[in-house]
């Protein structure tokens, strides 16, 4: 098993994943030269990092002994960021090996950082600093800014676990974010939906009514010029290397059939909201994948409906809303209700797994039937699905 946190840009696009070692429930004391040796051959052999990042860099912790070891050498120069632990202790020899990594074309971060002059030798030839948010007051955190920031230097906020913080770390300069926020719903406390997304809702629930008919399907997207556009993009874009073009929304009905374009458009509408991060929906496309291939593994009936589950996990982050307000309005099973709201049922416990890999709670990943092997196939193939499945996106 390997974890992923996403870290985005300032514009929310994805920048790249810090890879992380979770323990495995075992009672073995930590080795952080173990850990980092974990998630180097992980990534490299058992997965490959262009299966776990994409096109993205893969940040990866180095303790002192395996950066002075050449062991970061193994990794290519062009997909690394090597991240330099806050208890390093900084002398002579680790100051000539970090240097020696930047001189040979390495991109260095100095990890969970807070200042002290000892730290000014690997200050010079670092790419990143990543300032640890909620460990010191915001006060703090604008003055290390202030201090650091300089020509090609980025600053990196780590452990954003809200929407507020998120805009404030923007304010102070911040040039890159991870945390919660980003990867995991963050909680929210209003009771009704934004009136710029109630169309959102309407149209998913006309997606999901089983009684719609072909022709008011139809007839709601090609009412939205920049959906039906995106639609025919999408759908004749490299991810479906269809025989040849589709150019229209009825033929694009025929052709599909109402229930696979039902789970595309889904897809394409909640990839319209705008003013959340990218990285949210392809979280959702991992776990709508990860759960409908649980449910397969296990020859589950309606496997399709574990990827709407999957899918539609994100609502209530991405309309602002709790849950249960944002689909009751959507004509769905009790079942994927229960699952959503509750994390009940099946489903809900397909979801669970889903989402406890995503957050590297190994101890959680498990699913009824399905070994833990199984389970790790299941998300890699989802992660690799959902990179090529956003690419037209």
């Amino acid at each position: 098993m390997i974890g992923r946190q996403p870290i985005l840009d300032r514009d929310g696009k994805l920048h790249g994943y810090e890879l992380l070692f979770r323990p495995d429930g075992t009672k073995r004391p930590f080795d952080g030269n173990h850990a980092t040796a974990n998630v180097i051959m992980n990534a490299l052999t058992e997965f490959g990092l262009d299966h776990v990042t994409g096109p993205h860099r893969a940040y990866i912790n180095f303790t002192a002994e395996l950066l002075q070891n050449d062991t970061a050498l193994l990794l290519p120069r062009d997909r690394v960021v090597i991240e330099i632990l806050e208890d390093i202790t900084v002398d002579n020899k680790l100051v000539e090996a970090v240097t020696g990594l930047s001189r040979s074309g390495y991109q260095l971060a100095l990890d969970d950082f807070v200042y002290d002059t000892k730290w000014n030798p690997l200050i010079r030839v670092a790419n990143t600093i990543k300032i640890d948010v909620l460990s010191m007051d915001i006060e703090n955190v604008a003055a290390h800014v202030v201090k650091l920031k300089r020509g090609r230097m980025k600053m990196l906020a780590e452990k954003v676990e809200t929407h507020q913080q998120h805009l404030q770390l923007l304010e102070l300069g911040f040039d890159l974010f991870q945390g919660y926020y980003y990867a995991k719903p963050n909680i929210v406390s209003r009771r009704r939906i934004p009136e710029n997304h109630l169309a959102v809702v309407r149209l998913l629930a006309a997606l999901n009514d089983c009684s719609a008919s072909m022709e008011e399907i139809e007839g709601l997207i090609v009412e939205d010029v920049s959906l039906s556009y995106r639609l025919l993009r999408y759908l004749n874009s490299a991810f479906f290397a269809l025989p040849q073009k589709v150019n229209s929304i009825r033929r694009a009905l025929i052709y599909f059939g109402i229930d696979m374009l039902r789970r595309w458009v889904s897809i394409l509408v909640m990839a319209k909201v705008s003013g959340k991060p990218q990285v949210l929906m392809q979280n959702a496309l991992v776990r709508a994948r990860m759960c409908e291939g649980l449910a397969k593994h296990k020859e589950l009936p309606d496997p399709e409906t574990y990827f709407m589950v999957g899918l539609f996990s994100i609502l209530d982050v991405l309309l602002d809303a709790p849950m249960a307000t944002v689909i009751e309005p959507l004509p769905l099973s009790a079942e994927i209700v229960d699952a959503l709201v509750n994390r009940g049922g099946d489903r809900g416990a397909a979801l669970k797994c889903a989402c406890a890999y995503e957050e590297c709670r190994w101890a959680d990943v498990k699913y009824d039937g399905v070994e833990r092997e199984g389970i790790g196939e299941a998300y890699l193939d989802s992660v690799e699905w959902a990179f090529d499945a956003t690419s037209g996106l």
